[in-house]
C-alpha cells in the first residue's frame, strides 16, 4: 500500500511538474493543468484551410517515412518486383495517406489563398467596386487600394524572417546533432567547428534561403533537403504580392479574376511553371470567396421551388466528382512503372514539361481543385475545422521542416530489422524493433509494420514539432512584427495581418 502511495506521489509530482508539461504536446498538457489552458480561438471562414495543410503536412511526412524504409509501397498495385506482393496500401486512394509529393503542391495553393486574402478582403471590405461617379465613392475606392497595398508591403516585409528563420535556426541546430555523430550515417562533421560553421553558412545562403528558386530548378541543402521549398515559397511569394499589386487597382472584381486566371494559364501552359500557377491560383480562389461571402451578405429572393432543389445537389455532385478526380490524380505512384491511367496523363502533359515531369502539371491542378472543392464542401469543411485538424495545422510548419533531421535521428531505433534465418556461410540474425516484431515476409506483415512504424515515429515527431512552434517559430513571427513596427510608418490596423501560412 505504502508503495502504491509512493508512486502515485511521484507519478502527480511528474504530472505537475512545468519542465514536463513545457515537453509534451499542448493539448496534453492543457488536459493535466486546465488553469493553463488559452482562450479557445475561434474558427474563421478560411479555418478549413488549416486543417487541409495540417493533414497535408502529414502527408508528406508519411511520404518521406515510406521512402526511406519501405520503398516498395511507392511502386503501384500490382507492379512490384518478384517475391514482393502488392499490399492493399498501394491501391488509388488508400496510397493518398502518404503520396506526400502531391501534398506539397496542395501546401503551395493554401500559401497563395493564404498570403491573398486578407490584402483581398480589404478591397471588398470597403466596397471599392462602385461605378459611382461620386467623389465620395472615389475617395473609398482610393482608402480600400491603399489598405490592401499596405498589407501587401507588411507581408513582404515580414515574409523572409517568418519563412527563412526557422529553418536556418534548425540547420544550425544540426551543426550540433552531427557533431556530437547523432547523424553520422547522412553527414560527417568537419574537422573543426568553424569548418563546419562556414559550410552551414556557405549552405544557408546557396540552398535554404536562396531567393530565386522558382520550382524544381533549386539547389538542395545538404543539412536538409526537404527544405527546396522554402526557396520556392519566397520567390513566387514575392511573385504574388507583384501581381496583387497590379491587379489591386483594376475597376471590377470580374477583370481582377480574369488577369489572375490568364497569369496562372501563361505559367503553367506557356513555360512550366507550376508553383506560380499554385500561388496565383490560390489568389483566386481567395478572391473567388470573398466574392461569394459578399453576394451571400446581400438580400436576395428565396428560392424554394424543386428545380432549386435538384440544382443544388447537381452542383454538390459535380463538386464531389471534382474532388474524387483530383484525390486519383495525388494518387500517382512515384516509382516502378505507371499503369495505364497515369501513363495516359504523362504523355499528354503540355510540352513546357519535361517528359519525366508531366506529373507536375496535373499535381498543380489537383491541388487547385482539392482547394476549391474542399472551401465548396460542407462535410469536408467541417471535418477539416474539428480540433484535431485545427492543431494539426498549428503545428504544420514545423512538423514539415523537422521530418528530415528526425527521422535521420530515429527511424532506424525504432523500426529496426526483421529475423533472417541462418543459411550457409552466415548466421542467424534475430529480430528487433518493429521489423523484428512483426516480420516482413507477407504483404500484411510489410503493411502492420509500416502503420506501427508511421503511428511511433509520427507521435514523437508530434511532441517535438510542438515545443519547436511554441518556442522558434513564435519567436520569429513575434521579431517580425516587432521588425515591421520599428521600421514602418503607417496605422497598426492597416498593417496587422492574418497568420501567414507555411
Amino acid at each position: 500500500m505504502k508503495v502504491r502511495q509512493r508512486f502515485l506521489a511521484i507519478f502527480s509530482t511528474v504530472l505537475s511538474n512545468d519542465l514536463f508539461l513545457f515537453l509534451i504536446p499542448c493539448f496534453l498538457a492543457d488536459i493535466i493543468r486546465p488553469e493553463r489552458r488559452p482562450r479557445v480561438s475561434q474558427l474563421h471562414a478560411t479555418s478549413y484551410l488549416d486543417g487541409l495543410r495540417g493533414l497535408a503536412s502529414f502527408t508528406v511526412f508519411a511520404y518521406h517515412y515510406t521512402d526511406y524504409n519501405h520503398k516498395f509501397f511507392l511502386e503501384a498495385y500490382g507492379s512490384n518486383a518478384p517475391g514482393l506482393e502488392s499490399s492493399f496500401l498501394q491501391l488509388p486512394y488508400i496510397r493518398i495517406v502518404y503520396t506526400g509529393a502531391a501534398s506539397v503542391h496542395v501546401f503551395f495553393v493554401i500559401s497563395g489563398f493564404a498570403l491573398s486574402y486578407r490584402p483581398l478582403k480589404c478591397l471588398y471590405d470597403q466596397d471599392p467596386l462602385s461605378t459611382s461617379p461620386s467623389h465620395h465613392a472615389s475617395n473609398q475606392r482610393a482608402r480600400a487600394i491603399a489598405k490592401c497595398q499596405s498589407f501587401l508591403a507588411s507581408s513582404a516585409l515580414r515574409r523572409p524572417i517568418r519563412l527563412f528563420g526557422p529553418p536556418l535556426t534548425l540547420t544550425l541546430i544540426d551543426i550540433g546533432l552531427i557533431s556530437m555523430g547523432f547523424m553520422r550515417n547522412y553527414l560527417l562533421p568537419k574537422p573543426t567547428w568553424l569548418a563546419q560553421f562556414s559550410d552551414w553558412s556557405s549552405d544557408a545562403l546557396g540552398a535554404v534561403a536562396w531567393p530565386w528558386g522558382w520550382d524544381d530548378d533549386v539547389p538542395r541543402s545538404h543539412y536538409n533537403p526537404h527544405l527546396w521549398t522554402m526557396p520556392v515559397e519566397f520567390a513566387n511569394s514575392m511573385l504574388l504580392f507583384l501581381v496583387l499589386l497590379i491587379v489591386s487597382r483594376l475597376r471590377t472584381a470580374l477583370l481582377r479574376q480574369l488577369a489572375l486566371g490568364l497569369a496562372m494559364g501563361y505559367a503553367l501552359l506557356i513555360y512550366g511553371r507550376w508553383a506560380a500557377f499554385e500561388f496565383l491560383g490560390g489568389a483566386l480562389l481567395a478572391d473567388l470567396h470573398l466574392s461569394k461571402e459578399k453576394k451571400a451578405s446581400e438580400p436576395s429572393p428565396s428560392e424554394n421551388d424543386i428545380g432549386s432543389f435538384f440544382l443544388t445537389k447537381i452542383i454538390k455532385l459535380v463538386q464531389l466528382s471534382i474532388l474524387a478526380l483530383a484525390g486519383y490524380i495525388i494518387s500517382w505512384p512515384q516509382l516502378g512503372s505507371k499503369p495505364p491511367s497515369y501513363a495516359w496523363m504523362q504523355s499528354h502533359a503540355p510540352s513546357s514539361f519535361a517528359k519525366d515531369r508531366g506529373d507536375r502539371f496535373w499535381f498543380a491542378l489537383a491541388a487547385f481543385a482539392t482547394v476549391w472543392a474542399c472551401g465548396r464542401l460542407g462535410i469536408v469543411k467541417r471535418a477539416l475545422e474539428s480540433s484535431p485538424m485545427q492543431y494539426a495545422g498549428r503545428i504544420s510548419f514545423a512538423f514539415y521542416i523537422l521530418q528530415h533531421p528526425f527521422l535521420n535521428i530515429c527511424e532506424h531505433p525504432v523500426l529496426g530489422a526483421p529475423f533472417k534465418p541462418a543459411t550457409e556461410g552466415s548466421v542467424e540474425q534475430r529480430g528487433w524493433g518493429v521489423r523484428g516484431l512483426t516480420g516482413q515476409s507477407t504483404p500484411m506483415q510489410r503493411a502492420v509494420c509500416w502503420f506501427i512504424g508511421l503511428c511511433v515515429l509520427g507521435s514523437f515527431l508530434v511532441c517535438i514539432a510542438d515545443v519547436f512552434s511554441r518556442t522558434v517559430v513564435v519567436l520569429f513571427v513575434k521579431a517580425a512584427r516587432r521588425f515591421e513596427k520599428m521600421v514602418f510608418v503607417g496605422n497598426e490596423e492597416d498593417r496587422e495581418l492574418l497568420p501567414v501560412s507555411k
